[in-house]
């Protein structure tokens, strides 16, 4: 059976916007209701790529985020068991981060390798876990598929027969943007992943169409990260998802027994003057990703097809060859 998967970043939820977030909201919910009211529910899946809320640290922020999501989703026939969720920056608490600093640039600024680092965060103990404290309690209540609170550095799933998702924490090094000597920690180049973790579920799962959520771009990570990182996807994932950026962007790599869709999603709220939009991600247990349907906000504070994003006619971009597609689309009737 094939999956819709929406696909969402960059939410930066907040109290008393109603006349920014509450407008943009309102709108979106009433959307995703119209574009998904034919499908089957139990196909539908709604993916947050990080930065759920604006502040990790203040838990009255994922308690108001859970109170409005739950209850539209729950409306929409999305339960809690359809819903994916990793962390991005914003997710983390700034004052434990800050509060912890030495011993978190301690360990940040060695730029450990490899092993040492995957050793360093398969501890308990490791300086990074409490960070995600807040996150983690939210993700527990809202999402079934997210990094997990017994590792937070990533957790795979199945979603479905011949279907995998893996939740990697790209966030686990971040700083949340906290100051250091008065200067505000920039997290490029410092991001490193539990790849022992991923590998360890890639090499398990038997699923032919895989999927990697995450928050952070690959040029963000370590060196190291970013190699890795870029092997497993080429050689084994069909669909990469991904924010952060506030700018949508899609790229579509064919290689000699693979085929990689990596999506960086348009943030659905910065202001309700921005580039806002959501995509909605079809994909085949057999063919990986068969389109990607994007829908964008306009200044009449409606969503509309994503053309903006797609740069086609009707907002919709086709990854499959024509002949595949065509099958596909015989398919679904």
């Amino acid at each position: 059976m094939n999956k819709t998967i929406i696909h969402l970043s960059d939410l930066h939820f907040r109290h008393n916007w109603e006349e920014d977030q509450g407008v943009v909201l309102a709108q979106f919910f009433k959307d995703l209701g119209k574009q998904i009211g034919q499908l089957d529910k139990s196909g539908v899946y709604i993916a947050f790529s990080g930065d759920a809320v604006l502040s990790g640290g203040a838990s009255d922020l994922y308690d108001s985020f859970f109170l409005q999501f739950d209850d539209e989703l729950n409306k929409l026939d999305i339960p809690k068991s359809q819903r994916i969720c990793v962390p991005g920056n914003h997710d983390i608490s700034q004052n434990i981060v800050s509060n912890n600093l030495v011993d978190h640039e301690g360990v940040v600024s060695q730029r450990l390798p490899e092993r040492e680092f995957n050793d360093y965060v398969s501890k308990p103990d490791n300086v990074f876990t409490k960070n995600f404290a807040s996150y983690i309690s939210f993700e527990s209540r809202f999402a079934d598929i997210g990094v997990s609170s017994n590792t937070v550095s990533g957790a795979g799933w199945d979603i479905g027969e011949n279907i995998g998702v893996y939740c990697l924490n790209s966030a686990l090094c971040s700083s949340g943007g906290v100051l250091k000597d008065g200067k505000k920690i920039v997290d490029v180049g410092r991001l490193a992943i539990d790849t022992r973790r991923l590998q360890k579920w890639n090499l398990e799962c038997r699923a032919s169409t895989k999927i990697l959520v995450m928050h952070h771009p690959i040029e963000w990570l370590v060196d190291w990260a970013q190699v890795e990182l870029k092997k497993i996807l080429d050689s084994s994932f069909s669909l990469c998802l991904s924010g952060h950026r506030h700018d949508q962007d899609m790229l579509h790599s064919i290689h000699s027994d693979s085929s990689l869709v990596k999506c960086s999603a348009p943030p659905l709220l910065t202001n309700k003057d921005g580039d806002l939009g959501y995509s909605m991600i079809r994909v085949s247990p057999n063919e990986g990703v068969i389109d990607i349907i994007y829908r964008q906000w306009t200044k009449h504070h409606a969503f509309v097809s994503g053309v903006n994003f797609s740069n086609t006619d009707d907002g919709i971009i086709s990854t499959l060859p024509v002949e595949l597609l065509q099958k596909e689309q015989r398919f679904l009737g």
